[in-house]
């Protein structure tokens, strides 16, 4: 027993400690920003980390920072946890997704409302994170599920390896989609882990489940447009919103997206996440 604890005590202290995994800085950020929110309210919470050139999709794209300087806290209580972060791999740039809820009494199970949430993250030149884009889909939750809606871990998804070549891949999804239909663009885009988060129902995790519970299968693609890409340094991890035109047979025909694009080491783009939800 001696022999083995000696033995122990001579591996270096940072040898014996887990190496803790680069997309944790985002969940900290997360839960950071969320209890900044608790602590000052909806207002003074999101100007303490908002970015000069951050966009909320609420649902159509507002400058950040001028949304909340005139806002009156309403007094609701909105409450946030991530289940799933992801973080480039030079840790300058990363994305976060998880439930939300709002009312004035969720720690009961008590919410006006509920959804997951998507944010985009930032390190400044200083080291510090900001949030440069934030929108969620919103969706029911039964009475007997919100009490422990908030209660999730979070999924810490590895950076990828590779480089991107280009700003985005979202143009080659349009033309997939366009050619041979969305069913086929999800199978050749997306991530295996890839989260699909659409208004009106739960997210759907993995790339197979989230091809056969789109909401979107079968819809015929019209234009779709760019409004915006934001990314780290290196293009590994890229985060692009903008439109959907639909055929006219769609019961919406505008829809907005938010996609994160993340570059895999044989350079290949790979669809993370996508939330859609409908303009109206």
């Amino acid at each position: 027993m001696a022999a083995a604890m000696a033995a122990f005590l001579t591996v270096p202290a940072d040898a014996r400690t887990p190496k803790r995994h680069p997309a944790q800085v985002i969940v900290d950020e997360e839960r950071a920003f969320a209890q900044a929110v608790a602590d000052l309210g909806e207002r003074d919470g999101f100007l303490a980390y908002l970015a000069e050139s951050s966009v909320l999709l609420r649902p159509r794209p507002v400058p950040g920072r001028a949304a909340y300087q005139d806002k009156a806290d309403s007094g609701a209580q909105l409450r946030w946890t991530p289940d799933v972060a992801h973080v480039s791999g030079a840790g300058d740039f990363g994305w976060a997704s998880g439930p939300w809820m709002l009312g004035s009494g969720w720690a009961t199970g008590r919410a006006g409302a509920t959804g997951h949430y998507f944010t985009a993250w930032r390190r400044d030149a200083g080291g510090q994170w900001r949030v440069v884009l934030d929108g969620s889909a919103p969706y029911p939750v039964d009475d007997d599920r919100r009490a422990g809606f908030l209660g999730v871990t979070p999924k810490l998804r590895d950076p990828g390896s590779g480089r991107g070549k280009r700003s985005d891949c979202a143009s080659e999804f349009f033309a997939k989609w366009r050619d041979d239909g969305r069913t086929d663009a999800l199978e050749e885009f997306a991530a295996d882990d890839l989260r699909l988060a659409q208004a009106s129902r739960a997210p759907l995790d993995g790339a197979k489940v989230a091809r056969k519970g789109d909401l979107l299968r079968g819809a015929t693609l019209s234009a779709g447009r760019v409004t915006r890409s934001i990314s780290s340094e290196a293009n590994d991890v890229v985060v692009t919103y903008g439109e959907y035109d639909l055929a006219a047979k769609a019961d919406v025909p505008r829809r907005r997206f938010v996609f994160v694009q993340a570059w895999d080491v044989g350079g290949k783009c790979e669809l993370a996440l996508e939330l859609v939800t409908p303009v109206g």
